[in-house]
């Protein structure tokens, strides 16, 4: 949010310069909802922007809501699911279905194959890489 709590337009792009000069902050109002102070959600702020420059040479896009977890909009297309459905019982195998939305804080609300930024602040792991090969 900025100085006057409001948040970033959708399709913004939030750089770490914006985040270290204050045009963007963490929320400190959501800060107990993830069992953390408000000066370590900014500190992991800092950090994240700043990683995912360096590292994925890109800046943090704030998304407008879509697709929002756990409703409707989450689900696969129904097509989709009956052609997994299909192959499972014709190639005697199953599929697995992955979830984006199960770590915060890692940019993993982008990829189901993994987080753009995989550590915190203290070198603390906040999600890994999906490696992981499907059954044959």
């Amino acid at each position: 949010m900025d100085e006057n709590g409001e948040h970033p337009a959708p399709l913004s792009n939030v750089s770490a310069e914006d985040v270290r000069t204050g045009k963007w902050r963490f929320n400190p109002t959501i800060a107990s909802q993830f069992g953390i102070s408000a000066e370590a959600g900014q500190e992991r702020l800092k950090y994240y922007t700043a990683t995912l420059e360096e590292g994925a040479n890109m800046r943090w896009t704030i998304w407008p809501y879509h697709a929002m977890a756990w409703r409707v909009g989450h689900a696969l297309v129904s097509s989709v699911e009956e052609a997994l459905f299909f192959h499972s019982i014709a190639r005697s195998s199953r599929h697995i279905l992955r979830s984006k939305v199960t770590v915060s804080f890692t940019g993993a609300l982008n990829s189901v194959i993994g987080p753009e930024v995989e550590r915190g602040p203290k070198g603390e792991m906040l999600g890994e890489h999906n490696n992981s090969s499907r059954n044959a």
